[in-house]
């Protein structure tokens, strides 16, 4: 498929037609943790891009991690941002011998066999703090890499500090109740795209029929679908997406 563009730069292909394994390829019924260094190691395998989430730990490390809470996938009643990156990496991972895996020690392990897409997370430390430890770990890392988030201030930070790294809004159209008001329209609404210069919208399944979206393939905004784990969803995709970010599907529906 030919690179389109967005905000006058070419977008990587691989972006548009790899698809990309949603924090991994895990399953842990076959003791397989999301966000873990087994899951990457098997998108490697297959050849797959691979999307993970990252936090800051109190010292200022980038780790891998979707929740702010280490209870879930840990269960230790904790947050990330209030553990240094040994505590962090003293625990396991949803009862396996998996350890939570810093980004640094997941960029050797992928060392540029496949594309990488970073989420980061919202974090109490300073943006500006947050964006330069996301930096000092890419770092050397020449590979193919894209960095996206929900949240339109980090964005700006890191066009601001690394306008070369290739940026994705996250968007949906049925943001949580759990969020206030105003974190409510940013999600849905998605005002600061051009601030942000976003290089494509990554935006849920269910949403991907919405208006909004069909404004945005107007002006050539590529589309990600996020998360695709059946094959209805994955049909949507097909018809309204450029790529997706999968779990669950069987691989040779990719």
């Amino acid at each position: 498929m030919p690179s389109l563009k967005s905000n006058k730069r070419e977008i990587p292909g691989w972006l548009l037609n790899q698809p990309i394994a949603h924090r991994g390829l895990h399953d842990i019924s076959k003791g397989v943790p999301e966000n873990s260094s087994a899951a990457f190691s098997l998108c490697l395998s297959h050849n797959l891009a691979i999307e993970l989430d990252i936090q800051l730990s109190n010292d200022g490390h980038a780790v891998i991690m979707h929740d702010a809470s280490l209870l879930r996938t840990t269960g230790r009643d904790a947050l990330v941002a209030d553990l240094s990156l040994a505590e962090l990496q003293a625990l396991t991972l949803e009862q396996t011998d998996e350890t939570l895996p810093s980004l640094k020690e997941t960029l050797n392990l992928i060392s540029g066999s496949v594309p990488l897409v970073i989420e980061i997370k919202p974090s109490p430390h300073k943006k500006e703090n947050y964006i330069r430890a996301l930096i000092k770990s890419l770092d050397g890392y020449s590979a193919p890499i894209a960095v996206q988030s929900f949240d339109p201030f980090l964005l700006m930070e890191l066009r601001r500090q690394r306008p070369d790294i290739i940026r994705g809004q996250l968007g949906m159209n049925k943001p949580p109740a759990y969020l206030n008001a105003a974190r409510r329209y940013l999600v849905k609404s998605m005002p600061f795209l051009r601030n942000v210069q976003a290089d494509y919208v990554a935006y849920n399944v269910v949403g991907l029929k919405s208006s909004r979206i069909t404004k945005l393939k107007k002006r050539g905004i590529p589309i990600l679908a996020w998360t695709v784990d059946d094959l209805d969803k994955l049909a949507i995709s097909r018809s309204h997406a450029d790529n997706i970010i999968f779990e669950k599907l069987p691989l040779g529906e990719l």
